[in-house]
């Protein structure tokens, strides 16, 4: 096999229409030509951003069946502007007949919804926008459901559809994901609008009743992308310090918005205060000692933490705690190295009261917890207590001028004792009291999570109020420092650490910050959704146990070159020639020029029928295994052999794997029902095809990867049909059948006559796949808006192997 060999060829339709893509053709990508996988970048994509998606098919072109060991390509070379990102989608659902379309449909099964947060909300209408805070509370959750949904700003969520059974024509199932961009009194904004209508809670759907759904969404494992990047110091030791690892399948288009007076320690609309125990977050199981929990609440233990950099509240249930151990599993995986803290009601703080008896001294009576009854002497009939004001308890009677407040009694905090008004007595009410010891706050430093994504630390303020009086107040810079009077801090991603000088009331506490918020573009933009992807679009380019590339390339160029001329080059390099047309003049008998690796000495021998100027390309390269990948920073399994200096393209690597033609998975069936199955339905033909003696015969340059069928006709004439190209060809058992592969103009396949054998009867079938010593390949170029200086860019695709 040569290097020639191996070539990239263009799939059917190299456009940006939703059928593009398609079957591998016989034409070739050219190299050093433009425009031959991606078009020319025009001037709306420069103003309004624009996503590309071509397919190629890396393949091996002979006329046996020689065998490429583990081909992969790479981008050896990044685009030189700025505003453009170019990486190459590996998807399990991309196969030979893909059509842009499907390569969407596979990128956007990125994001999938996961978890059932609440079923049974009420119905959306058409162009809706907000989802009613009523129906995430706990009168509204389902068997096994949280008892509380708080949904996150910036955060994607599934809307659905669900049932079992037929499809309905007036219900139809459907997902829409949705961002929460909002949320206000009693409701979070999303978008994009849900487009169409849903069932209410109890609306009747075959038999089924909540069947408009909530979901979590979570990322799936099906898309990888491969990018690359540079070194931006010299490799040395088994860190590899790049300038980035992440990438953008969609431009990123942001906007900035104020998040104002967010209070992380707030007091309950009772005016209780929870008690907070931070721990190190060490994997997700956890089992924590907690000796003073006090029920006074729907939501128990609430467990914040951190995870993938994005804060996040667990909701357990009391059930949780065994006598004085809680034991729980975060929904996430915390971050290695950060904390977990645990919020519930300690009873060294509150107990429970009724008025029966007196209340204890050192306890005070929290008057917004108050619930009872009253006797109203005037209409003879008890009254339940449905307003309080400070000291103050009211009902709510039907009177003779209509239905209104009346105030019944007023209490005395201390002892508990009422003072009735209006004809009212009899008061009888429970309540929740507080430790006078333990209600005082006082707190010398804190900790907590900003639950908003990409915040900008110089915009962050905080103020909190003083145990002995007055306020102090600081504010972050660019780097993440806090500094104020007597206040000192960072912010670390979303994460805030704050100390006091002096003691401070934290239910006090309140911090304003900005936020870049990623806009939500309509689909039909890209023609990707950008909440179907990982963060809105920003992938990994490199991964843990993935496979990269370190070259160090040098170009030079050369106006003319002539015979017996000799170039000085370095030692067991890569060495190619490329005249002004992109043609190289690498021969495998050395016709053109030659290259001696152990000195790196390039003699030109013959540059009849190229034209100048040259280009000769000169490239050390390295594969090594990536171990970990930490910010901008890739960890690999041992030290570099060679010298990497600064600059250095550092390429992930797709692995395409063994590329060799061959046939599987035949069988022969009675009758065939058309399903496309590799292994035998039903009985099996009485004759059956000699594949021992007379295997059936392909070619790398022109076999495909298909499944096929030979469906006989009569006991000697059968046609051939394939599942993505359809019928092909007719032919028979007495001649040689060899199918013609348009593409290639040679045959898919042939099957020898000789092989046949008789028996063979109308509706038999024989059954077998093949293999192309080809994959397909989906290359991604993203395009931000902006000014680009760049006239004209390009990038290089390798596509390498190992062979005999």
């Amino acid at each position: 096999m040569l290097r020639t060999d191996l070539k990239i060829f263009k799939s059917e339709r190299m456009t940006q229409q939703s059928d593009a893509g398609g079957q591998r053709t016989a034409n070739e990508v050219q190299n050093g030509q433009l425009n031959e996988v991606f078009g020319n970048i025009s001037d709306i994509d420069h103003a309004q951003s624009a996503v590309d998606i071509a397919k190629i098919y890396p393949a091996v072109s002979t006329a046996n069946t020689d065998l490429l060991q583990d081909g992969h390509i790479l981008i050896n070379e990044p685009p030189l502007d700025p505003l453009v990102d170019v990486m190459i989608v590996e998807a399990n659902g991309v196969n030979d007949g893909s059509t842009r379309a499907d390569i969407v449909e596979a990128i956007e099964s990125s994001v999938v919804a996961s978890l059932l947060l609440r079923s049974g909300m009420s119905g959306f209408v058409a162009g809706q926008d907000q989802i009613s805070d009523v129906d995430l509370q706990q009168n509204n959750a389902g068997p096994g459901e949280q008892k509380i949904v708080q949904l996150g700003i910036g955060r994607v969520y599934a809307l659905a559809v669900e049932y079992t059974g037929n499809e309905s024509d007036e219900w139809p199932r459907f997902q829409h994901f949705i961002k929460i961009t909002e949320t206000g009194s009693g409701y979070y904004r999303f978008e994009p609008p849900i487009p169409r209508a849903t069932p209410g809670r109890d609306k009747n759907v075959n038999g089924q009743i909540r069947c408009t759904v909530l979901r979590d969404t979570t990322v799936g494992a099906g898309v990888i992308y491969h990018g690359v990047t540079q070194l931006t110091a010299s490799a040395t030791g088994s860190e590899l310090q790049v300038s980035k690892t992440a990438g953008r399948v969609t431009p990123q288009l942001q906007q900035g918005f104020e998040r104002l007076n967010n209070v992380p320690f707030a007091k309950t609309e009772e005016g209780l205060l929870r008690k907070n125990i931070t721990l190190p977050a060490i994997g997700a199981a956890y089992e924590v000692e907690i000796t003073d929990f006090f029920a006074i609440s729907s939501v128990d233990f609430i467990v914040s933490y951190v995870s993938n950099n994005r804060a996040f509240n667990d909701y357990v249930n009391a059930n949780a705690l065994t006598g004085t151990t809680l034991s729980f599993t975060t929904a996430r995986m915390p971050d290695t190295g950060s904390t977990i803290t645990i919020s519930y009601f300690s009873s060294e703080r509150y107990q429970n009261y009724n008025n029966a008896s007196a209340i204890p001294g050192g306890y005070t009576l929290l008057f917004k917890t108050i619930e009872g009854t009253v006797f109203d002497g005037s209409r003879s009939q008890r009254y339940s207590i449905t307003k309080r004001l400070p000291n103050e308890i009211l009902v709510f009677e039907v009177t003779p001028s209509g239905q209104e407040y009346r105030q019944a009694a007023t209490l005395d905090l201390i002892t508990g004792e009422p003072s009735y008004v209006n004809n009212h007595s009899a008061l009888q009410y429970t309540a929740i009291l507080e430790n006078n010891a333990a209600s005082g706050e006082s707190a010398t430093s804190c900790y907590f999570a900003i639950p908003f994504d990409n915040v900008i630390a110089d915009s962050f303020y905080v103020s909190v109020a003083l145990v002995a009086g007055g306020l102090l107040s600081a504010s972050g810079d660019s780097s993440g420092n806090i500094t104020g009077v007597s206040v000192t801090g960072a912010i670390s991603g979303n994460i805030v650490n704050l100390t006091f000088a002096e003691p401070v009331k934290l239910s006090t506490l309140k911090y304003n910050i900005n936020e870049l918020v990623d806009l939500v573009p309509p689909t039909n933009l890209y023609g990707i959704n950008p909440l179907r992807l990982p963060k809105g679009g920003a992938v990994q380019l490199f991964r843990t146990y993935g496979v990269i590339c370190l070259a160090h390339n040098q170009y030079e160029q050369y106006p003319s070159l002539t015979p017996a001329q000799t170039l000085t080059r370095r030692p067991n390099s890569f060495i190619d020639i490329v005249d002004s047309t992109g043609a190289s003049l690498w021969h495998p008998l050395s016709t053109h020029y030659e290259y001696d690796k152990a000195t790196g000495e390039v003699t030109i021998v013959d540059v009849t029928g190229f034209t100048a100027p040259y280009e000769l390309i000169d490239t050390l390269s390295e594969l090594t295994l990536v171990t970990g990948v930490t910010g901008s920073t890739l960890k690999i399994r041992a030290p570099l052999v060679g010298s990497f200096p600064a600059g250095s393209i550092v390429s992930s690597v797709y692995q395409l794997g063994d590329l060799q033609a061959r046939t599987t998975n035949m069988f022969d069936q009675n009758i065939w029902d058309g399903t496309w199955a590799d292994v035998i339905k039903g009985d099996p033909a009485t004759a059956n095809y000699n594949a021992i003696n007379y295997p059936i015969e392909v070619a790398n340059q022109s076999a495909v990867n298909e499944r096929w069928a030979i469906i006989f006709t009569s006991d000697t004439a059968f046609r051939c049909v394939g599942k993505n190209v359809g019928q092909v060809a007719s032919g028979d058992i007495l001649n040689d059948f060899s199918p013609i592969n348009p593409a290639t103009n040679q045959p898919f396949f042939i099957i020898r006559s000789s092989g046949w054998g008789g028996g063979w009867q109308p509706g038999n079938v024989l059954r077998f796949n093949t293999v192309a010593a080809s994959k397909p390949a989906v290359l991604l170029r993203s395009v931000s808006a902006g000014h680009s200086a760049i006239e004209q860019d390009s990038i290089r695709l390798h596509f390498r192997g190992n062979a005999e």
